[in-house]
């Protein structure tokens, strides 16, 4: 089943229907004044935000928009189907309390490349791993906001990793992040284990970049970059408090290269996976 975000069919919505003015050499109000010849009630501002993505035109008023632009069936067809997919519930809507943007990326990348110096990747992390995790970061918030987290990352990696068309995974792991105790015994040994499992799935590259290495590009911090569908690209820096989203390409590329370099001097697959069943012997 193909994985859709909402927000991100309604942004792709709005620049077709931008490019499609500007084909036409209209400016704002060029195309207000043809609308109101048909007698619609459109203004500026109105016309501004749907061309920004703020607002999703009802079927009505994408209809007048398409009529004044005069665009053949195929591109009618393609912005109909975007409305409505834009009109769906997103995945995470229960959990918009502790999710933020990158969702929305992150749910349509066919590519995710992830360098975690501290911590094993979410979307590899087993249920009691990630408990204590989020239980370790509240300061004192309560159980249900924890729980809550919990829900929001295991259906996460149920939308990314559990649906026909998973994102193809790679991720770079600190050797501290294997080492460090989260939790009991217990809850390192499946933890570990699920990544031994994991590693031999077809859509999931794992590495581990050893503490011996010593200085390499990574010591800044985790990051994660996302490429989606049509060449977009995202580079993630998820150290709270100041999480965000970048997609300059000269970011983005600056973090494409500091990733090849991570994964050019961690271990190669086959030897990662050696080296994570050796720790599981030690617990």
């Amino acid at each position: 089943m193909q994985r859709i975000s909402p927000p991100l069919r309604q942004r792709h919505l709005a620049q077709i229907l931008r490019d499609l003015r500007s084909d036409r050499d209209q400016t704002l109000s060029d195309a207000i004044t043809q609308l109101r010849q048909l007698g619609r009630a459109w203004s500026r501002t109105k016309l501004s935000r749907v061309e920004t993505g703020e607002s999703l035109p009802t079927p009505g008023d994408l209809a007048d928009l398409l009529d004044v632009y005069e665009v053949n069936s195929d591109t009618r067809a393609t912005c109909e189907e975007l409305a409505r997919q834009a009109r769906l519930k997103p995945w995470w809507k229960e959990y918009a309390a502790v999710v933020g943007e990158y969702v929305a990326l992150e749910t349509e990348a066919t590519i995710e490349r992830s360098w975690q110096p501290l911590l094993v990747p979410g979307l590899l992390q087993t249920a009691d791993y990630a408990r204590e995790i989020f239980t370790a970061g509240q300061h004192g918030s309560s159980p249900r906001l924890v729980e809550l987290q919990l829900k929001a990352r295991l259906a996460r990696q149920r939308e990314l990793l559990g649906c026909d068309l998973p994102v193809e995974l790679h991720g770079v792991i600190g050797e501290q992040a294997l080492r460090r105790r989260i939790g009991t015994r217990d809850t390192m040994f499946e933890q570990l284990e699920r990544l031994v499992v994991m590693a031999s799935w077809p859509n999931v590259v794992i590495q581990v970049l050893e503490d011996s290495v010593g200085a390499h590009p990574g010591l800044s911090g985790p990051f994660v970059l996302l490429s989606l569908p049509g060449g977009a690209n995202y580079v993630y820096f998820e150290t709270p408090p100041d999480e965000r989203v970048a997609d300059k390409i000269d970011t983005v590329r600056e973090y494409e290269r500091c990733f090849e370099r991570l994964a050019a001097l961690a271990l190669t697959p086959e030897q990662s996976a050696v080296f994570v069943s050796e720790i599981l012997k030690e617990l």
